[in-house]
């Protein structure tokens, strides 16, 4: 999961990860609302359907 509204490690930083690992499974939580470094306080709702999505068998 990645909040691309994050100051630090947002857009620009996910950028990056899908060049480098273009087969990983990336979330992004683009809202709305924007969410940045705290997924889980900012969209709770969308990390825990992410998370669930993630686990289920």
């Amino acid at each position: 999961m990645w909040g691309p509204a994050d100051p630090i490690s947002g857009a620009h930083v996910l950028a990056r990860i899908r060049a480098r690992l273009p087969r990983a499974e990336v979330v992004e939580l683009a809202g709305p609302p924007a969410v940045g470094h705290y997924p889980q306080l900012e969209d709770p709702e969308a990390v825990s359907a992410a998370l669930t999505g993630f686990l289920a068998p």
